[in-house]
Formats: C-alpha cells, sequence, structure tokens
C-alpha cells in the first residue's frame, strides 16, 4: 500500500493549475490524474487525522477553487490555517471525470 503524501505536493499543485489555466487537462491525462492522485491523498492525510499537521476544514461557499489551490503555492501550506478541502477536492475530481468520460 502506497503512504499519503505528508507534505504538500507542490510540484503538483502547480501542474494542475497549469494544465488547467492552458486548457490542456485533455491532452495531459495521465498527468493531470496523477497530479490529482496526489494533492488527494495529501488532503486525506490532513482531514483523516493520520500525523496531519492539524488543518480545519474551511467551508468553502463562494470560493473559487484555482484561486485556492494558487493560495498553496504563493505561501506554502504553512500560512494556510484553513484549507477549503472540498471545494478543492470536489473541482479536480470533477475536472478529471469530465475529461475521463468524453
Amino acid at each position: 500500500m502506497v503512504d499519503y503524501p505528508t507534505s504538500i505536493p507542490i510540484g503538483e499543485v502547480t501542474q494542475v493549475i497549469s494544465l488547467i489555466k492552458s486548457k490542456t487537462v485533455g491532452d495531459n491525462l495521465k498527468l493531470f490524474a496523477q497530479c490529482v492522485w496526489n494533492i488527494q491523498g495529501y488532503a486525506q492525510y490532513c482531514l483523516l487525522g493520520d500525523g496531519s499537521p492539524g488543518f480545519i476544514v474551511q467551508s468553502a461557499k463562494g470560493q473559487d477553487p484555482l484561486a485556492e489551490l494558487e493560495k498553496l503555492t504563493a505561501d506554502g501550506v504553512s500560512a494556510q490555517v484553513a484549507i477549503p478541502w472540498e471545494l478543492i477536492v470536489k473541482y479536480l475530481l470533477d475536472e478529471l471525470l469530465k475529461h475521463l468520460l468524453k
């Protein structure tokens, strides 16, 4: 079994943002899927309390998921007290499914 990532996968977050903004997710679906898998794994690490640094879940109402992802790369996770994982993970999985089910 593969362990959850224990630190924010900054490279994957940056890659996902780039693919979405450039509208090239469909052309790079395997890369996008692997990045989403790592980001989701880190979210689960935080949310399940598996040695998590103690992040709290923030309400996702009215927030832009891409902007929230960008915040993770701007200051790093140490500056993020509340991460709207529901918003971020749902958005990324919706994007992935949209391209997988074409």
